[in-house]
């Protein structure tokens, strides 16, 4: 019984570790200069650090001066070709913004981030929301 138990525990171990393999993390700072949500998360300007792939489409922010982090769902979106310079998209709706996308240098695929009830809701009373784009160091 106790082999049994181990053998599986190793198979678990080695099967986690060839997956995290296929899935690089990867962190990304920005200057953003206004204040923004992530989901209901609300973060001050500032310099903020992005990661990626947190666990497989989940991506995690942190801001100076934020007393917490936030973590949101993201899908992969791709483009025809590969972008030069990494960039963070942002959805405004009046004043307030909402991070909506990340790409990185280089890459086909970004990660855009889905859009939690109070996001979805001020899209439902504005006819459309403008979109500001920053760029990644």
């Amino acid at each position: 019984m106790k082999r049994t138990v181990l053998a599986a525990a190793v198979a678990v171990a080695l099967s986690a570790a060839i997956s995290a393999q296929g899935q690089m993390v990867t962190r990304a700072t920005a200057q953003i200069p206004f204040e923004f949500n992530v989901g209901s998360q609300a973060f001050p300007a500032g310099k903020c650090e992005i990661t990626l792939n947190v666990h497989p489409g989940v991506v995690r922010v942190w801001c100076e001066g934020a007393r917490d982090g936030a973590m949101a769902l993201s899908s992969r979106v791709t483009k025809t070709l590969p972008v030069r310079q990494g960039k963070l998209v942002f959805n405004k709706y009046g004043e307030r913004y909402f991070l909506s996308q990340i790409w990185l240098p280089g890459q086909w695929a970004g990660h855009e981030l889905m859009k939690a009830k109070v996001e979805r809701e001020l899209a439902a009373r504005q006819r459309g929301s403008e979109q500001t784009v920053l760029a990644l160091r």
